[in-house]
Formats: C-alpha cells, structure tokens, sequence
C-alpha cells in the first residue's frame, strides 16, 4: 500500500507542474510556491484583499488557510475567498481545520465527522480547495498511546469523507508526537494507523528539527506520504522562527528527496517576526525559495 502511494505522489509531481524536470544533470526548483496565510495573521485581521494581493504581486502561487475568528476565510463564503485568490494570481490548496472542537461554534470540527464537517468539505472541494489539514491535538487527549489510537481512527474517517469529495486529509505536526509513550514514538504510531489512501501528513520542517529528528527514516519508511511542507527555518541558537535561508535547516537536502517523501506543495511559514516587517520577511523566504536548486 505504502509503495503503491509513494508511485502515485511521484508521479503526481510531473503532472501538478509544481516541479520542473531534473534532464542531464540540471537542478530540479519549486515552481509554484506557497505559503500558509498564519504567517500573515496580523495583517489578515486588517485586510486580507490587501494581503492577497501583495502576495500574488510578489510571487507567491499557493496558499494554505487556517481558522481565524472571522472564519476559515475572513468573512467570506468559500466562494468568494477562492475566486479572490485566483484574482491575485494565487490558488488555495489547503485549509487547516481543528480537530475536537468547532470555530465558531460552527459544527466544523473533524472527530465526530458531523454533517457539518461534511458540508464543509463539500463547499470546500467545490470550489477547487485539495487537502484538508488538522493542525494538531490538544494537550488534553493526547496523553497516552491511546489518545493517538482514537486520532488516528478519526482522522481515518476524515479522510472518507474527504475521499467522497474528491479532496485529501492531512496532518500536520510539531515536536511533541516525537516524545516517546511507553516506548511508541507517537507520531511513528499515526503514520501506521492511519490508512495512505485516506491519510497523508503535512510536514513541518521546523518542528521536526525541533524535535532533532532527521527526514530521511520518515522518507524511507513513509515514502508518499508527504504532500505538503511547511517551509521554515530555525534560528541558530534562539531556536525562533526566522526567514527561510536564514537559519540552519538544509532545505536543499531535504528537496533533493522530494519524490520519494510525496513532496507536491511547499508552504512557506514564520511564526514570529520580532519587529521585523511580515511581509518583507515573507518576501526574503519567497526569493531564498525562488533561487534554491536541488
């Protein structure tokens, strides 16, 4: 089964266009990339048509979304949110949805796979989103190998109903599925449970690095299952958040597997800005991706 989706991520790559072509030596680049809109939050709140905007003027191709107190999409319907990325030259790939809990008190959430979770991927697959991403487990159930059993079966279910849509359900990490419980790495635990063709995972460079786990037994055990990246870099010391090509994470070898991890869609993602401009930040990360060859 493993092998099975890691040929059809592989292949996908050509077909999505998100790669160009590696022919007689020459260095594979990211043609399409993207960036996940909670790097911009404070400038979202403001105006997220101003935010759109510059960021399809300065090159970014993709978005990713998240839940914000005005919603999934800032106040507008999916409709009008998509159509206005397209406007701006960008396309919405993925939004993040919770997992155990609604926004909004709107019955969005994925554990009990409600019909409102379902009407939401419905909307959302309509107008052309492909994954739909929970962004992480809360502290409260995800204490023992058993919590993560019980997330692994809901997330199964979510990616039947995503399934029926035609779009894929993802997962994104950070440190903590790393720590060990009763000698089961949690995060090893999900990957196993959860069924390739209804699961896939949305990788997050920086906590992986955080959590001092190398890519490559993830690529060689998990091989397809990662067709998104969060694109960020850490600090050399400070372990913050900063621009990517500005810390100490090798980007370029990790590209270089992108085939064999799934790799379809790279967003980029600062947490903190410490004063720092957010979109001059997010500028330096697009041009650092823009010129990266692997």
């Amino acid at each position: 089964m493993e092998r099975r989706t890691f040929l059809y991520q592989s292949s996908a790559l050509a077909a999505a266009g998100l790669l160009l072509p590696v022919l007689d030596g020459e260095a594979a680049r990211i043609k399409k990339p993207g960036i996940q809109l909670y790097s911009l939050r404070s400038l979202m709140k403001q105006d997220c048509t101003d935010v759109l905007k510059r960021l399809g003027t300065m090159g970014y191709k993709e978005i990713e979304s998240y839940p914000s107190e005005k919603g999934h999409f800032w106040g507008k319907t999916a409709k009008e949110f998509f159509a206005l990325a397209k406007d701006n030259g960008l396309k919405v790939v993925s939004t993040h949805i919770p997992y155990g809990k609604p926004v909004n008190n709107a019955p969005d959430a994925i554990a009990s796979v409600s019909s409102g979770f379902e009407a939401f991927v419905e909307s959302f697959a309509r107008e052309g989103g492909q994954y739909l991403v929970c962004p992480d487990i809360n502290s409260s159930i995800r204490t023992t190998i058993d919590h993560y059993s019980a997330a692994a079966d809901d997330f199964n279910k979510a990616g039947e109903v995503c399934k029926k849509y035609g779009i894929r359900f993802a997962y994104h990490n950070h440190d903590f599925e790393f720590a060990p419980l009763n000698d089961i790495v949690p995060y090893h635990h999900l990957l196993t449970r959860t069924d390739p063709t209804l699961v896939q995972m949305e990788l997050d460079l920086y906590w992986l690095e955080k959590a001092m786990q190398p890519v490559d037994f993830l690529f060689e055990r998990f091989p397809g299952r990662f067709p998104l990246v969060h694109v960020k870099d850490i600090g050399a010391g400070t372990k913050e958040t900063v621009e990517v090509g500005a810390g100490t994470i090798r980007f370029k070898e990790i590209f270089a597997r992108s085939k064999q991890a799934g790799i379809l869609h790279y967003f980029v993602e600062q947490d903190n800005f410490h004063g720092s401009d957010p979109m001059k930040s997010v500028k330096a990360s697009l041009e650092y991706l823009k010129n990266l060859r692997f």
